[in-house]
């Protein structure tokens, strides 16, 4: 009861007094505790007197005597292990003689098959088929009134002046205007070749 009443006031107290109070209490211990150990220390050791039995100390055996008590001791045999087997040699087995045995002839050795021939290489592929590139630059009128259409060859850098009829490999101007050419191929399908702009052709083999 009085444990359980200390620690309700310890409880419900303050806690700065409870806080001082064990502060207090603390250096107090430690203040003893030091003195102590102090006094202790300070304390003069007993002389040893007539009253006081010296216990006394073993003497030392020389090694080499401990070496020759340890030789003149009898050692039996080792047991035998149980798990060592001996090593016994095992001996060839010994064929049964059959008598006299007729040798087998040696099988057939087949020849080896003939050499394939190297395969033909193949032919090369074809050139590719010449182009040419033309550029329609405008249209001229002669002094007899036939227009003429000048076309560039940017190439050769070479230019020319075609009227109506007039081959322009692989094609055939069929009319000149001022903006476009109208051409032709050999099945007759009508080409138109703006002003300004190239077209690639593919020159018959």
């Amino acid at each position: 009861m009085k444990i359980r009443a200390l620690f309700h006031e310890l409880k419900h107290g303050d806690p700065k007094a409870i806080a001082v109070m064990s502060v207090i209490v603390f250096l107090a211990t430690s203040l003893w505790f030091s003195w102590n150990l102090y006094a202790s220390s300070r304390r003069a050791a007993p002389e040893i007197g007539e009253g006081r039995v010296r216990t006394p100390q073993p003497t030392p055996t020389p090694l080499s005597t401990f070496v020759l008590a340890q030789q003149e001791l009898k050692v039996g045999e080792d047991p035998p292990n149980p798990f060592h087997l001996p090593y016994v040699r095992r001996r060839p087995p010994v064929r049964p003689d059959r008598g006299d045995r007729t040798e087998r002839p040696d099988p057939p050795v087949r020849p080896p098959p003939p050499p394939r021939p190297d395969p033909e290489p193949e032919p090369p592929p074809p050139p590719p088929r010449e182009t040419v590139t033309y550029v329609y630059r405008g249209m001229i009128r002669r002094p007899d009134g036939n227009r003429a259409a000048m076309v560039h060859n940017p190439r050769t850098g070479n230019s020319m002046f075609l009227q109506a009829g007039a081959a322009l490999p692989p094609l055939t101007v069929v009319n000149v205007d001022t903006e476009t050419l109208e051409l032709a191929g050999e099945d007759d399908m009508p080409v138109i070749l703006n002003r300004g702009e190239p077209q690639t052709f593919t020159l018959p083999e």
